[in-house]
Parts: C-alpha cells; structure tokens; sequence
C-alpha cells in the first residue's frame, strides 16, 4: 500500500521499513512455497523465521494508519485509509477470481444455472466479508476489521491500553483454537466466530496496535537497542528449540507460537525504526514490489509449475522444492514489475490500486 510519509523532502524516511517488508513478502513465499526438501528443515525455517513476516506487515500497517490518524483523525480521513485497504483487498480477489472459484468452489457449484449462480454468490460474499476470498488474503480481510475497530476504540481508550487488552483476548483465542477439543464449551463458541474474527482477535488486532503504540511513540529515545536484538535472537532461538522439541505434541508451541511471531516483529519494527537508509529510487519503490509480490505470488499453483518443469523434461530431484520457490519469485517479480511500470502511464493509473 502506497503512502505519503516516505518523501525526499521528508526528514524522516521509512526506507528500511520498506525494505523489510519486500523480504517479510519473500518470506511468505517461502511459507507457501517451502525451500528445503527436508520437512523438518521447513518447520524450522517457516516457523521460526518466515512466521513473522505477516504480524510484520500487521505492525507496518498499523504504524503507518497510526501516522495518518496523528496527522488527521477525521471521519473523512480514516475512510481515506480504510478504503485504501478494502479496495485492495476487493480488486485482488476479483482478479483471482477464476483461481478462487476453482480452488474452492467447483465441487458445491459445479452447474451455472440460476440457482447454482444465487447459491455461490450469497457463499462467496459471505466468505469475502467474514472469512476470507483466498488462502493468503486473511492479512488483508483481517486489515479491513481492525482499522475500524481501533479508529473507535481509540476515541475512547488510550492505544497502549487497548494493545494490553486485545493481547490478554488474543491469548485466550489461541488457547481456545488449540484446546477447543479437550474443552467443548470453549472449542463451541471459539467455531461459532467467522474466520475473519478469529484472525482478527488472535493475532491481527493486537498487531495492529502494537504499530499504531510505534506511530504515537516515535519519538522515543533509541537506547536498549542492543538488548532489544539481543532478546529478538533469544527469541528465535527458543521458538526453534521449541519447533524441534514439538514436533510430535505442537499443542504448547501452537498457544505461544502466535506471541512468539507478533513479539519478534514487535523487536524487530522497533529496532528497525532507527535504521535510516538514504532515499534513493530503488527504495521508493520497494513498498510496491513487497505487496504485488505478497498479492500475486499464489496465482499459479505448485502442480501446474511441476507439470511445466515435466514439459520440459526438468528432473530437479531434492531441489525441487527450492526451483518452484524461485520461479514463484520470478513470475512474482515480474508481474509486479509490469503492473508498478504500468501504472506510471496516466491513463492506467488506477492500477495504483494494486499496490
């Protein structure tokens, strides 16, 4: 998503917010697209590592509209934000329309008849509002209930305290979704929330906040860095003990595993907010690569890249893995480099709206 606070005539520049959040985006590909052969190697990697780009999208958002709000907390300017993020939310499911109905629907609604056509429309607008139109969409969907929960609720409490608050109910959410079996009172209610609110209420909200406290408090003095990567570093390393130590028993490592990501992009936002790098081309566009790349890169699937490589009689044995992450990240590239260049042409602006 596009924003004006990163300018050359600004004093202060979020080049290196933006250059994280192209490798968080990476890093989601690498989540839906594993690198290693080895399934443990994966765990280690995806979890420990690439879990935390998405809580660090939800905190770069966060602090972002909690800049825009400082700036201007009108009615008028909050609609201005949330529009922002719905449209994109609207425009990319549209465009993987196709993908969507194939991936998820043809089974219940394989006739195009008049009822079949009512059938699928009532289900599909039902998942776009309150689960989510695609697999990694949840972030957006997420976005698009958190930003009028927090304009709000801040109105009336103070974001820190709101942040504590939302933590304490996250906490209970991902209790909930892990024990909900063994306690069925608990497993009952936490299955009647939409899935959109279950990601809101686990981990988006919270991350949200912790972006929006960042925007507020800003101007904090930068001391405790060293031991903020240093805790990071503990951090990761205790999550990859716990990925290994859980491999057959996840129930303790999937209650804290959420807290785990959203605290290590937490310590990482914080210790990157007084990283300046200086404002080049490059890092003007980097903010759009990082949310075309996290948009489009699911557009083709894994089995269509292994027939490709089977077409053209590529065997890559254990690196298979590793060559369908990198022609993800090629065609990924690519679309966003042809979108971000066409929409400099003034007639095709809107497609802005992309990114």
């Amino acid at each position: 998503m596009e924003r004006s606070l990163n300018t050359p005539s600004s004093k202060v520049n979020y080049n290196i917010i933006d250059l994280m959040k192209l490798i968080m985006a990476i890093c989601v590909v690498v989540i839906h697209r594993p690198i290693f052969a080895s399934e443990t190697a994966n765990s280690v990697f995806r979890l420990s590592i690439c879990s935390i780009s998405v809580p660090f999208f939800f905190i770069s958002t966060g602090f972002f509209f909690g800049k825009s709000m400082m700036r201007d907390s009108s009615p008028k300017s909050f609609f201005k934000s949330f529009k922002r993020v719905f449209l994109l939310y609207l425009i990319w499911t549209i465009i993987y329309f196709p993908i969507i109905y194939y991936a998820k629907y043809i089974g219940s609604f394989p006739v195009v008849d008049v009822k079949h056509i009512v059938g699928f429309a009532a289900v599909f607008v039902k998942d776009f509002l309150i689960k989510t139109s695609f697999v990694h969409f949840w972030y957006l969907i997420s976005v698009v209930w958190a930003m009028p929960i927090i304009y709000l609720l801040t109105k009336k409490i103070k974001p820190l305290v709101l942040t504590v608050v939302s933590a304490v109910i996250a906490v209970a959410f991902n209790f909930a979704s892990v024990y909900g079996n063994d306690y069925p009172l608990i497993g009952n209610i936490y299955n009647a929330i939409p899935l959109a609110f279950q990601n809101v209420f686990s981990i988006g909200l919270t991350s949200v906040l912790i972006g929006y406290c960042f925007a507020q408090k800003e101007d904090r003095k930068s001391s405790g860095k060293f031991m903020q990567c240093a805790a990071l570093i503990i951090l990761v390393a205790a999550d990859i003990a716990l990925v290994i130590i859980n491999s057959k028993d996840g129930k303790i490592f999937n209650v804290l595993h959420k807290p785990y990501t959203m605290t290590a992009a937490a310590l990482l936002f914080s210790v990157l907010l007084d990283v300046k790098v200086k404002n080049t081309k490059v890092c003007k566009e980097l903010r759009k690569y990082s949310t075309v790349i996290y948009c489009s890169h699911l557009m083709i699937f894994t089995d269509w890249i292994k027939d490709f490589f089977a077409f053209l009689g590529f065997n890559f044995g254990s690196f298979e893995p590793f060559a369908i992450f990198a022609v993800t990240c090629i065609y990924s590239f690519a679309i966003s480099a042809i979108i971000i260049n066409l929409a400099k042409i003034p007639k095709l602006k809107f497609l802005r709206y992309l990114y």
